[in-house]
């Protein structure tokens, strides 16, 4: 089963296997994904972060799934990147020189989440573990 939790306006959480028995919920949850991002398209510099981090396993189509996307996010005016990206799928993206097509977020060392200074553009945010910010919605999930 893939999930897909929305953390943020544009930034999304990922878990489950991504093999080729998964792969077409792997899609229709990621497009819905950037479907649900694309009106952040109005804003220069917007962005679709995705945390690969809950994924198990990746293999070959999950990461043809994600160029999709990439090119997905792109016409829609959109950056396309991931983050928490895990030892066994950074080498499928070396191996793949698929690191050249999809942006990678190295996660910011030394910062605690719950210490990090909150984004000042409008919007939701979900907070991590401590609840909801005042006027924030509940977070939407997606489930394949």
């Amino acid at each position: 089963m893939i999930r897909c939790i929305e953390m943020a306006p544009g930034e999304f959480e990922v878990s489950g296997r991504v093999d080729v028995t998964a792969v077409a919920d792997f899609r229709s949850v990621m497009q819905e994904a950037v479907d649900c991002a694309a009106p952040l398209g109005v804003v220069p510099g917007a962005v679709v972060r995705v945390d690969v981090g809950g994924l198990e396993l990746v293999d070959a189509a999950g990461l043809g799934v994600l160029v999709e996307m990439h090119r997905r996010a792109g016409r829609a005016g959109l950056r396309f990147a991931l983050r928490n990206v895990s030892e066994p799928l950074s080498r499928l993206l070396f191996i793949s020189r698929l690191y050249r097509v999809l942006s990678v977020e190295q996660p910011q060392i030394g910062i605690r989440r719950e210490l990090a200074p909150l984004p000042r553009t409008p919007g939701r945010y979900l907070s991590g573990d401590s609840g909801h910010f005042p006027g924030a919605a509940v977070p939407r999930v997606i489930v394949a």
